[in-house]
């Protein structure tokens, strides 16, 4: 086989794989379901982090009363949670933009599944095809056409992609920090700090069982703030999460697609510009 017969043997196999990927509807099916399921996930962590701000909220109205030797003593324990409530609360709106952004990204892969993008490529790649074979393709024509390849794929591949990384990098991590805000939530909902004498000292004065029912308070305060810093931790993680899923991991794998597409081009306008021996 000559060198023209096997150019012409790699470009006709180009372009009918670019034409058959613009066509091909599970890749695009696949990344639909990726969205899904990401959209799925943080709109089920917000509904954890609002329900979590409920409970927080309830235990910060509420109060405790001592009256030892007469004298009136009122706690308010549930203030320790003032900040972890804040964190709840910046947990909510990201949960919140992160849903946002999967429905934005659903929103920008139905346009690029389009059967217009797609018969749009075939065109300019059977015309680029053509002209390129023929050493006649203009420059213009390379970055049109690969502009237009970028717009079909790049939501496909980087949600398939960023799939990818979450399935063997955060999967299990999410699931365990969601199991574990669950369980918090579930324990502070069930707290209850009191200062009152149990049943059996009911009739006891208080001079003698005054520092062991402080002391059961102060345990009670101190398990609830364990609590909420253990739910901290789970939020930062989930924040974390989704912060990759659907900032950082696309905008990585969309610049080096990027990077890669457009190189193509000027690659193959110098080897199609270069001198034959």
């Amino acid at each position: 086989m000559d060198d023209q017969k096997r150019r012409a043997w790699f470009i006709a196999v180009g372009v009918g794989l670019i034409i058959a990927a613009a066509w091909y509807t599970p890749l695009t099916r696949a990344a639909e379901a990726f969205i899904n399921e990401g959209l799925e996930r943080s709109l089920y962590s917000f509904a954890i982090g609002r329900g979590l701000g409920a409970v927080i909220s309830m235990i910060q109205g509420t109060e405790v009363a001592m009256q030892p030797f007469g004298f009136g003593l009122t706690l308010a324990p549930g203030q320790l949670l003032g900040p972890i409530n804040e964190l709840v609360a910046y947990f909510s709106s990201v949960m919140l933009w992160a849903s946002v952004a999967f429905g934005v990204q659903k929103v920008l892969l139905a346009l690029s599944a389009n059967w217009t993008v797609s018969a749009l490529i075939t065109g300019l790649s059977l015309v680029w095809g053509v002209l390129f074979y023929k050493n006649r393709a203009p420059n213009w024509l390379h970055h049109v056409a690969a502009m237009v390849v970028f717009v079909r794929f790049i939501m496909p591949i980087t949600m398939v992609g960023s799939s990818m990384v979450y399935e063997h990098f955060f999967a299990d991590s999410y699931t365990a920090q969601v199991n574990g805000l669950q369980t918090t939530t579930t324990d502070l909902r069930g707290m209850k700090l009191e200062a009152t004498p149990p049943d059996g000292e009911a009739s006891s004065p208080w001079s003698l069982g005054l520092k062991q029912r402080y002391d059961r308070f102060v345990a009670g305060a101190d398990d609830m703030k364990r609590k909420a810093e253990l739910a901290s931790q789970h939020i930062v993680h989930l924040i974390v999460t989704f912060l990759m899923q659907t900032v950082v991991i696309p905008l990585i794998m969309l610049w080096v697609f990027y990077r890669l597409l457009f190189w193509l081009p000027n690659g193959l306008t110098r080897g199609a510009r270069a001198p034959t021996p």
